[in-house]
This record gives C-alpha cells, sequence and structure tokens, in this order.
C-alpha cells in the first residue's frame, strides 16, 4: 500500500498482483472445469480479446504457461462463438417475503384443529345444514336433472328442448311435447302467471314512493306565530 522506488534493473519485472490476475484468467479460460461454468458470448469474447496485445514477450519470459494462453486467444479470434443457452451452474431461489411473514409465529395444530372442529365435521347435522344451503341456492329439480341427466317429461328419453312458456320442463321433440301438454297445461299457466305477477309487484315498487317522504304540500302551509304578552 505504499510508493516505493524501484530499482532499473527490476522495472520489466512483473508485479506479484499482476502475476496472480493473469493466472486467474488462464485458469478461468484454459482450465477445462473452468470452461463448462464459463461460457463464452460476443461480450466476453471482445474482453479476452482486449487482452492479446498484452501478452508480450516480457510477460511470456516471467510465465510461460501464459503462451498457451495467447495461442488460445488467437484460435478465438478467427472462431464464432457458440451463442447457445447451455446449463447454468447456479441456481437463484426468489424467497417471497410475503409469505413468510405469513408463515411468521403461527400455531399450525391449533389452526388445523380449529379448521378439523368447525369446517371438517361431516355428521348428520352438518350435512343437512349444507344440503339447506344448496337447496336455497339451486332449483331442487334443476339440481335433481343435473345429477340424472336432462329427460324428456313424457317419454323420459334425453331431451334438449324446453317448454317457452314456463321454461321449466324439457322435450326431446315437438311430437312429445304436444302431447304432454294436456298434463303440463295447468302448471305451465300458473307458473306463467305467478312470474307475472312476481315482476308486476317489484315494478310497483319502485313505482312507490318512499313512506318516509315529508309531505310538501301539508307542511308548505303551517307558520309560526309569535304573540305578545305583557308587554314583552
Amino acid at each position: 500500500q505504499k510508493w516505493t522506488v524501484v530499482p532499473k534493473e527490476d522495472y520489466s519485472k512483473l508485479p506479484k498482483l499482476e502475476a496472480q490476475v493473469w493466472i486467474a484468467i488462464y485458469n478461468l479460460f484454459m482450465e477445462p472445469e473452468c470452461r463448462k461454468k464459463y461460457e463464452l458470448n460476443e461480450y466476453r469474447k471482445s474482453n479476452l480479446m482486449r487482452l492479446r496485445k498484452y501478452l508480450n514477450e516480457i510477460i511470456l519470459d516471467q510465465i510461460p504457461v501464459l503462451s498457451h494462453l495467447a495461442r488460445s486467444l488467437d484460435e478465438l479470434s478467427i472462431m464464432a462463438v457458440n451463442t447457445s443457452v447451455g446449463s447454468n451452474p447456479f441456481i437463484v431461489q426468489q424467497m417471497p417475503e410475503i409469505r413468510g411473514q405469513i408463515m411468521k409465529n403461527k400455531d399450525w395444530k391449533k389452526i388445523a384443529e380449529y379448521q378439523k372442529n368447525n369446517f371438517f365435521v361431516e355428521n348428520e347435522e352438518t350435512l343437512k345444514a349444507d344440503m339447506q344451503k344448496l337447496a336455497t341456492l339451486y332449483n331442487y329439480d334443476l339440481l335433481e336433472n343435473l345429477a340424472e341427466g336432462i329427460k324428456c317429461a313424457n317419454c323420459k328419453k334425453e331431451a334438449t328442448k324446453r317448454c317457452s312458456k314456463c321454461k321449466r320442463v324439457y322435450y326431446c321433440t315437438r311430437e312429445c311435447q304436444v302431447t304432454h301438454w294436456k298434463d303440463h297445461k295447468k302448471a305451465c299457466l300458473e307458473t306463467v302467471a305467478n312470474e307475472a305477477k312476481k315482476k308486476e309487484e317489484e315494478e310497483l315498487k319502485k313505482l312507490r314512493p318512499s313512506q318516509s317522504q315529508p309531505d310538501s304540500s301539508s307542511s308548505g302551509d303551517k307558520k309560526t306565530v309569535f304573540i305578545k304578552e305583557n308587554g314583552t
């Protein structure tokens, strides 16, 4: 780390640090194991070729093994670099911080026990409750049809068409629909009437004014009267 005076006879002598750098470059480029991990590309080739002009006779006399490096660089200058991507010996793994914070300081046995007691209980009461929820969300007839396949109301074959009025009964052909109409007519008309009634009630609710709204006609006629008594 200090400046020293170099004698004239040591002017051409290679410093220790510089010699170590050249040996490291030689091992990186010439050793077979290092070459497997050091993939050559155009950028690295251009940087290696810049070293060729520094491999003069003075350096080669002091480190003779660098003559192999100089010859390899000469060969590299006339060779094309293989740009195919090889196997990378290094494995980079990203550790998610959010998952780490979630997993930190958690009693997983206690959490698993709570889940087991509250969400994975398979007794008669829980099964009934689950079926009741499904029944409220979906039509029972529709669930039955999905489970067994949609059947024709007349011949019980596979059906692809349904009643254009109530849209609840399925048929396989027009002939089956006409044949079954005498049995389906009453239920179909009742269903259509109920749907129309519900739709009419919803429209009336939208048009009906709110009961909390004050009556502007009655409130506008009210006046406040102040009466003077005893000269005050």
